[in-house]
């Protein structure tokens, strides 16, 4: 179909992919709800800053992640061999998928962010009641072979380049134990329709990347789940397996683990500012629990309304905090801008409000609502990053294009294969990724 083609379909598939995948393992954690839920947790998360600021990156090893959460649940749910052969197939191509994106930052919090969601879905729905031991075993080792095999391919290619990996100081043998992202950088995503462009909150110099993250109503969570008794009816086993799973992550991102316990945990792999991936899929989840309807629709109570209240005021106070904090860091909003200015620019009450407001109604469980409101502030943070362009002149009519390609013409005729240094030019795009496409 062309290069244009091409290229839209390598650029389409990691978003379609993670929320068609994300979906299907949703639907297993809401089992018996409204599709609503499960089309918007798939969408927030496809559609946040983070994943569209790494280019797409963190939906391609979700959606792996993802997909082998639901052929690891068939697996076990099958009763028929023929099913359970298909869900093993299907496992292992994921599995295969998962671990050959070879960045264990990502991998190693997104293992246990999926693997508590299957095991407290596996426990919820007694799984294992009828399950033949013969077939599990039989499809299961099925499932390990065919995976071993396709990475055993990868790793036979590539052999001494991943030994020379394995003995490097970076990557191969650093080993770390959190404490390296402050609560401000992580929950400032807030923020990210400005740090995303214009303020960086990780590095030195801008970086779009580093400073994207997710809209977390993790906090507020944490709150209503303290202050409201119709907020813990709606948990289950999964959702308070991932409320202790995120706050363990949040705490390896703010504190110093012990080195023997990070090691023990894979965690020594992985940066805490790193781990905000996994945390963005489980606050996530978590909110859409807060979604879910109440069995018996009543009015709340007096002292449901305080508790509310103080769901509200702890969010607001929260997120002002964090506001402050992040001020602090990076001025976010210059002081000669309209809304900015002091420790608490006014543009941060307002933004904190309108979290207020989200959070009050996720805490009620507005569905719609919030939904709406949820996909335009997605929208407006992210929407325009990666803008659709078509109708760019093709590069090889460009007569630089002719001036290097007759280099490497020439290089590639002697039996040379001629090495480049690209420096200078604008940040963006990459000089070097200017020159590999015209052939250097």
């Amino acid at each position: 179909f062309g290069k244009q083609a091409g290229l839209a379909w390598m650029w389409w598939f990691s978003p379609f992919f993670c929320f068609t995948m994300l979906f299907l393992a949703l639907e297993l954690v809401f089992s018996k709800q409204r599709k609503t839920l499960p089309v918007l947790g798939a969408f927030w998360f496809t559609a946040s800053a983070y994943s569209i600021c790494w280019s797409n990156f963190p939906a391609y090893i979700v959606g792996f992640g993802a997909m082998g959460m639901v052929a690891a649940y068939h697996l076990l749910a099958a009763r028929t061999l023929a099913r359970g052969i298909v869900a093993a197939l299907v496992l292992a191509y994921a599995a295969a998928g998962f671990v050959l994106q070879l960045y264990p930052p990502w991998m190693v919090p997104l293992a246990y962010a999926f693997a508590a969601m299957l095991v407290g879905v596996v426990i919820r729905d007694q799984t294992w009641k009828g399950l033949s031991l013969r077939q599990v075993g039989l499809t299961g080792g099925l499932s390990i072979a065919l995976a071993a095999g396709l990475v055993a391919t990868f790793i036979y290619a590539v052999l001494p380049e991943l030994d020379a990996l394995a003995h490097s100081l970076y990557p191969g043998r650093r080993r770390l134990n959190g404490g390296d992202y402050t609560l401000a950088q992580l929950f400032g995503a807030i923020y990210n329709f400005r740090t995303t462009r214009e303020a960086p909150l990780n590095a030195s110099r801008f970086n779009a990347s580093e400073s994207s993250g997710f809209i977390l109503f993790l906090p507020t969570v944490l709150f209503a789940v303290l202050a409201m008794a119709r907020v813990r009816r709606r948990m289950d086993i999964v959702a308070w397996l991932l409320l202790g799973l995120g706050i363990t992550q949040i705490l390896f991102c703010r504190f110093h683990f012990p080195q023997w316990l990070a090691d023990l945990t894979f965690w020594s792999h992985t940066q805490g500012f790193r781990t905000q991936i996994a945390i963005g899929l489980v606050s996530i989840v978590l909110s859409l629990y807060l979604l879910r309807p109440e069995p018996e629709a009543k009015p709340l109570s007096r002292f449901e309304r305080i508790g509310l209240g103080a769901v509200a005021l702890a969010t607001g106070a929260f997120f002002l905090w964090i506001g402050a904090s992040l001020q602090n860091i990076r001025a976010v909003f210059a002081d000669d801008e309209p809304l900015g200015g002091g420790r608490i620019p006014p543009a941060m009450y307002l933004m904190s409000a309108a979290v207020v407001l989200l959070a009050v109604l996720l805490v009620l469980g507005k569905r719609r609502l919030f939904a709406t409101l949820m996909v335009a502030a997605l929208l407006f943070t992210a929407g325009n990053f990666n803008p659709l362009s078509v109708g760019f002149s093709p590069p090889e009519q460009s007569a630089l294009y002719k001036a290097i390609n007759r280099v490497v013409e020439d290089d590639r005729a002697a039996g040379l294969d001629s090495l480049w240094l690209a420096s200078g030019g604008p940040p963006e795009p990459l000089l070097g990724t200017v020159l590999r496409v015209m052939g250097a």
